[in-house]
């Protein structure tokens, strides 16, 4: 098993100022402390990999379950993490809030959106939540300055790096493929920074769209028909739910495939380049334990992870008569074979 050595994270810093009462009292002495946490996947997905290394984080800062610490997990029935699935998300959302947990845990930025949508009191930590500002679950990075603090994320912003690094692994590349949500604000951001960094490459841009399941066939047809030589997989729930069908059709196609999460190479993309998501789960139990102890959520920092990984798929690379330039190899933080 290969070892991921810890990641640092940087804090941005700010003068100190007033900041707003803090409504939770931290647990008294000899009582056990309630951590709410807020999963709107199925107990099957991806989610509770994540759950797991949060309990396990908090279990080595000494927050021992059924000791000094209860977890009211709640999970949804199915994936909710869509805009038509609100309602469902905001009532069970008001499940925990009405239980009054003194800190409520989650992961992803449509699970923080729910959550703030329903208490702007309780405590809120969020370990990979993006644009927190602009979408107004904290004032600034470094003095948030309400109920909600946590680690933000990169998920969009690194489309064109990983178009790059595809480049870089297969220069001849003159097309390739985008998977995307045609209606998804962030699978469009991620397309115009993917197309302006191919643009510049002189490399041809074939959108494929995909927005339920069921649409993955036609999708495929598409970069097909336009003779796609390479497909980059868009940041999307939908996509990590059902990449192992998505990197079939990609291996049927004989296509280069890039993931936004290192799973997606563990599964048989050629490559992924993302932040470290195991490390952003750890690291979010560390502001938990600080409001356990008392420190109000507005004072606490929104960290950024600062390091990325890049996991190149040897195999794969075998499999589609790719040679992989030495420099990718050295600069590769994980390879498999």
């Amino acid at each position: 098993m290969q070892h991921m050595r810890r990641r640092q994270f940087l804090v941005a810093l700010a003068a100190l100022s007033m900041s707003p009462a803090y409504s939770q009292a931290p647990p008294r002495a000899g009582r056990i402390a309630q951590v709410g946490i807020y999963i709107t996947s199925p107990p099957e997905s991806l989610q509770r990999h994540y759950v797991r290394l949060f309990v396990e984080e908090m279990t080595q800062l000494g927050w021992v379950e059924g000791s000094t610490v209860a977890y009211d997990r709640v999970y949804a029935s199915r994936d909710l993490r869509w805009p038509d699935h609100k309602s469902e998300m905001h009532g069970i959302a008001r499940t925990l809030v009405e239980r009054k947990p003194d800190v409520i845990w989650l992961a992803s930025s449509s699970s923080a959106t729910a959550m703030l949508d329903v208490t702007r009191t309780l405590p809120i930590v969020g370990s990979a939540v993006s644009e927190v500002v602009e979408r107004g679950f904290a004032k600034s990075l470094a003095r948030p300055g309400g109920n909600f603090t946590g680690i933000s994320n990169f998920a969009w912003e690194l489309g064109a790096k990983r178009f790059q690094l595809l480049h870089e692994m297969v220069p001849k590349l003159t097309r390739v493929g985008v998977l995307m949500h045609p209606k998804n604000p962030n699978t469009i951001r991620e397309l115009k920074t993917v197309e302006e960094a191919a643009a510049a490459a002189r490399v041809s841009v074939i959108r494929a769209m995909m927005d339920r399941e069921d649409q993955l066939d036609a999708a495929f047809d598409e970069l097909a028909k336009h003779r796609a030589e390479a497909v980059l997989i868009t940041h999307l729930p939908l996509y990590q739910n059902h990449r192992k069908a998505i990197l079939k059709r990609a291996t049927e196609q004989r296509l280069p495939a890039v993931g936004h999460r290192t799973f997606f190479a563990e599964d048989g993309a050629l490559l992924a380049y993302s932040t470290i998501l195991d490390e952003q789960m750890r690291r979010s139990a560390h502001l938990v334990d600080k409001i356990l102890k008392g420190t109000n959520p507005a004072d606490i920092p929104i960290e950024q992870p600062t390091k990325f990984e890049l996991v190149i798929n040897r195999r794969t690379a075998r499999s589609l008569g790719l040679n992989i330039p030495q420099r990718m190899l050295i600069q590769a933080d994980r390879i498999i074979d």
